[in-house]
């Protein structure tokens, strides 16, 4: 993926935002947002890592537990498949 595109202030701002309910939303809706970022900003290809790497980037923390959300590349595949 190419990381130049995203203005990654802008996602984080959105990712945070009270619009986007990001850090105890269910993944499907995270993924969605995720797709509508990667739409807005012209990214039409990208990896399961890549978006893993963007959670990393994020630092977005697990509700009701300590650390961050990671999701598995397995998690991803069935939520992908299922939107």
């Amino acid at each position: 993926m190419d990381w130049l595109k995203l203005n990654m202030d802008e996602v984080f701002y959105y990712c945070k935002s009270n619009q986007v309910d990001f850090d105890c939303g269910p993944l499907s809706l995270q993924l969605e947002e995720l797709l509508i970022i990667f739409y807005y900003y012209g990214i039409k290809q990208f990896t399961l890592k890549d978006i893993q790497e963007l959670y990393k980037k994020m630092q977005i923390p697990k509700m009701r537990s300590e650390g961050i959300i990671k999701p598995a590349p397995g998690k991803i595949r069935k939520v992908m498949e299922r939107m």
